[in-house]
């Protein structure tokens, strides 16, 4: 069976069935996982090693192509300047479909922080090369693992993902303070410490882990920092609801859709903080 009609089999009911993108993806993807939100939406991520790339080139063109051809923002052209920008020498790719043709990809590789800020100036997104100096040297790290282009219909955005290891215990502890001396620069629209007060009450869950492991930090590399995202690896499903709990957030639709659908043993959990309510997810593999 080809991966679009095994995905759409996988995903009925929590992803759009008349998403034509999903049968333009390259076939046989490398990774692919179910982003499955509270309120049961659900986007489609996969994963092409670098080597790939093209196939996954011609995808996000195709795309960016159709949408102009519906009346939606092209951005075709700003997505030739963001390669020409930050290059294609890659250890991998991917991309992230979700409703109402959002679209982003993602490239992994070693980028440092004037490397950032030159890709994102090329598309006219506004990443601080001192935000991401300061995260780096926050997290001791050199460089940025994965930069991510959002192309949605009004804008292009950005994101930068660091990737940090988590042993647990004392060095779990030691991550989560700097997570959340991270998000305390958040914009406090939900009230003053909104954002640290929510990853202080789930940080010790969500890092314990009995194995070393990689957390992948995420945020909005603009002045403003909008948004950080912590995503930590496999975990039962019930802890989701554990943390949805303590975080006075809805997970029972969220939680009855995965094991309706046997999304029970996430391939890892996200915790998205801005300066309104925390968001949780989970993600899951499709092959």
């Amino acid at each position: 069976m080809k991966f679009a009609d095994a995905a759409q089999a996988r995903l009925h009911g929590l992803y759009r069935a008349d998403d034509p993108r999903i049968a333009w993806l390259p076939d046989a993807p490398d990774a692919a996982e179910a982003h499955l939100r509270l309120d049961t939406s659900c986007d489609l991520v996969i994963g092409y090693t670098g080597h790939r790339f093209p196939e996954l080139d011609v995808f996000v063109e195709r795309c960016a192509g159709d949408a102009a051809e519906r009346g939606h923002a092209d951005h075709r052209a700003a997505w030739d300047r963001w390669l020409a920008a930050t290059g294609t020498e890659l250890l991998d790719a991917g991309a992230q479909l979700g409703a109402h043709d959002r679209l982003q990809v993602y490239l992994r590789g070693y980028y440092d922080p004037p490397a950032v800020a030159r890709a994102f100036a090329a598309v006219g997104a506004d990443a601080s090369p001192r935000l991401v100096g300061n995260a780096l040297a926050l997290f001791g790290v050199r460089t940025v693992e994965m930069m991510g282009l959002e192309l949605d219909d009004a804008r292009v955005g950005a994101a930068v993902y660091l990737a940090l290891r988590n042993r647990g215990g004392a060095q779990a502890a030691a991550l989560g303070d700097a997570i959340g001396f991270l998000a305390s620069a958040i914009r406090p629209r939900g009230g003053p410490g909104a954002a640290i007060d929510a990853w202080r009450a789930v940080a010790g869950e969500l890092l314990a882990t009995a194995s070393e492991e990689h957390v992948y930090v995420s945020f909005d590399p603009t002045a403003e920092l909008r948004w950080v995202k912590i995503d930590v690896g496999a975990r039962p499903l019930a802890l989701a609801g554990v943390l949805g709990r303590r975080l006075g957030l809805p997970c029972g639709a969220m939680i009855e859709a995965a094991i309706a659908r046997d999304f029970t043993s996430p391939s890892h959990i996200g915790l998205r903080l801005s300066g309104d309510a925390p968001a949780l997810s989970i993600y899951h593999s499709l092959i």
